[in-house]
């Protein structure tokens, strides 16, 4: 966790996850993914299924691995594993490599920034604390921020691979006895909206139209959150960037 200078005064806390909520991650995950097949396919695999296996893997990974960026990591190496094994080709330390290559790209290349990020980051930071909750790498993210000119609107940055219920309650402690309202701003219903809102947050999510192993979550009957398009809906305004009165 990084923080900047604490603002006084502020009274209400808005969490936002950053990948595929401030940044399209999503979209750099796909080129790259892409570029895996074709590592595949210059070490002489058949890469028909390629994508395929690679999907049904991470599944799996996610659930034992959580979020964070050695998942997909590990699924990228255990679906070449397996396409091996299917195919009765040996695993190489060539083709390690190269594959090893491919993911460092992914997270250190800088993903295209939402257009809706910066004023929505704007208008929230003149009344809240803002803290971004994400299952990246602190330091690529923190650099990330840095970069977009995101950090002077962002108290602190908390990382952590598995974003569960016990995580949010964790914050929730944190910022209680100084917050009178806690919301959380992500495109993850499984990650960042249900287990939120189980903590006692007020939540919001943003449908950014990406990966749909995040939002495949049975949502209890009940549970009560916003859905929006993009951070500019008037949802989005009236909900969150209108902090209730003290």
């Amino acid at each position: 966790m990084y923080f900047n200078t604490e603002k006084r005064g502020l009274r209400h806390l808005v969490c936002v996850d950053a990948d595929d909520t401030l940044w399209d991650t999503h979209r750099l995950y796909l080129k790259h993914r892409e570029q895996f097949v074709d590592v595949l396919r210059r070490g002489g695999l058949n890469t028909e299924d390629a994508i395929s296996v690679l999907e049904g893997i991470d599944a799996v990974m996610l659930k034992v691995k959580g979020l964070g960026p050695q998942r997909y990591s590990s699924s990228l190496l255990a679906t070449y594993a397996y396409l091996c094994g299917q195919q009765n080709l040996p695993v190489t330390a060539d083709m390690l490599g190269a594959i090893d290559v491919t993911m460092s790209t992914v997270t250190h290349e800088l993903p295209e920034l939402y257009e809706d990020a910066v004023p929505f980051l704007q208008t929230v930071q003149r009344f809240a604390r803002v803290v971004v909750i994400t299952s990246g790498n602190r330091i690529v993210q923190k650099h990330r921020l840095e970069r977009y000119g995101l950090d002077k609107y962002v108290k602190a940055v908390i990382e952590s691979p598995h974003k569960t219920k016990e995580l949010y309650e964790q914050v929730l402690r944190s910022y209680e006895a100084r917050c009178l309202t806690w919301w959380m701003v992500g495109d993850s219903l499984a990650y960042d909206v249900v287990p939120a809102v189980q903590a006692g947050f007020r939540a919001v999510h943003v449908r950014r139209n990406n990966w749909h192993v995040f939002n495949d979550v049975d949502v209890p009957e009940g549970l009560e959150y916003h859905t929006v398009s993009d951070l500019t809906e008037e949802t989005v305004r009236e909900q969150v960037e209108e902090p209730i009165p003290t």
